[in-house]
């Protein structure tokens, strides 16, 4: 039997979702209005939030400083170092928008920001591979 590019008959489908889960049991939701533990364990939301951390943490400053030396030194602005900056520049993109809504919505099981702005945030890769081609 192949897949015809439908909805599969044993998933769950709510307003603006679809999640490939059986609700046999009513225990899968909306993901914009409750906590989605029953995919997995709670612990595994703390671990990525933690990780996403990190990644505020370290990339911020790596790339913040990354376009500060490269700026303020004529000897590093090479037509190879717009790459660099490039990199940096949608690094930065990254951990300002992409990663601290990961770590919101890992912290809160959900996403709490709505099926608004989860289209918006969803379009955000799109943004950020015109940013990367279209600044050098």
């Amino acid at each position: 039997m192949v897949w015809d590019g439908g909805i599969e008959p044993n998933g769950t489908e709510g307003k603006n979702f679809y999640i490939p889960m059986s609700n046999r049991t009513g225990i899968v939701r909306s993901p914009y209005e409750y906590q989605q533990y029953y995919m997995v364990d709670p612990m595994v939301y703390k671990l990525l939030a933690c990780y996403m951390l990190f990644l505020i943490f370290t990339g911020t400053p790596i790339n913040a400083l990354t376009l500060l030396v490269t700026f303020q030194n004529k000897k590093l602005q090479t037509p190879l170092n717009y790459i660099l900056v490039n990199l940096a520049v949608a690094g930065l993109i990254m951990c300002a928008f992409g990663f601290t809504i990961t770590f919101t919505s890992a912290i809160n099981g959900y996403f709490i920001l709505g099926p608004t702005f989860c289209a918006i945030e969803d379009s955000w890769p799109h943004l950020e591979v015109k940013l990367l081609s279209g600044l050098w």
